[in-house]
């Protein structure tokens, strides 16, 4: 009898080692798949943070780019006269195309862009969106246009036996020019921004105070108008 007890512990024994065993297994586990998770939320908090540094990274550069592009004209806001002249050599040439584009007299053009250079220096200060320094002075610039035409009371009159009939697409100068004077002031002086000077529809709308829609419109309406004067025989 007493064996048959010894052997029945034994027995027992065994099997609540073996459980104790697995209970181990389970906690081992579960321990395991704790430390597990732990792992993965640090992993997903540095990916996170990855991303988030290369985001900020990539704005930081974005924003030195800015600034690096605009400081020239930041400075000539606050007053930095060699900035302001280096802003009317960088965009000298568009001055001169735009105010050819819209007076043709030598003398007026000249007047316009000097008149236009120093209101522009006179008012800097007041841009407050320094990347759009020159959609400003461009603004600037029609409008002096504008005041020499109104106050010379200029008429220019289109002579039919200066135009042939044998142009297509490709035109003498002249014969363009003098088209320009004939056709309405508002299609001119977009033409002359669009073509002459290469400037963006969603610039020339920013200049003129109009929507892009009727930038586009205006275009297709002066193209059409300078076609009918330059077939003219």
């Amino acid at each position: 009898m007493y064996n048959s007890y010894f052997n029945n512990f034994f027995g027992y024994e065994k099997i609540f080692n073996f459980i104790n065993l697995n209970i181990k297994k389970d906690i081992l586990n579960e321990k395991l798949n704790v430390i597990k998770q732990q792992i993965n939320k640090i992993c997903e908090i540095n990916i996170s943070k990855s991303k988030n540094e290369k985001e900020n990274v990539e704005n930081n550069v974005v924003n030195y780019n800015k600034l690096k592009k605009y400081s020239t004209e930041y400075k000539a806001s606050k007053g930095d006269k060699q900035a302001f002249v280096q802003l009317i050599t960088e965009n000298k040439l568009s001055l001169y195309r735009v105010s050819k584009g819209i007076l043709k007299n030598e003398e007026q053009v000249e007047d316009a862009i000097q008149n236009t250079i120093l209101k522009a220096y006179e008012n800097i200060e007041k841009l407050k969106k320094h990347e759009y320094f020159k959609t400003w002075i461009i603004r600037i610039l029609i409008n002096e246009c504008k005041i020499i035409i109104k106050k010379e009371k200029r008429v220019i009159y289109l002579e039919e036996n200066n135009i042939k009939s044998d142009y297509e697409d490709k035109y003498k100068d002249m014969d363009l020019e003098r088209a320009l004077n004939v056709i309405d002031k508002d299609l001119r002086e977009l033409i002359v921004l669009y073509y002459f000077d290469d400037t963006p529809q969603k610039e020339i709308a920013k200049i003129l105070n109009i929507n892009e829609v009727t930038v586009r419109t205006r275009l297709l309406r002066g193209r059409k108008k300078l076609y009918e004067l330059l077939k003219l025989e």
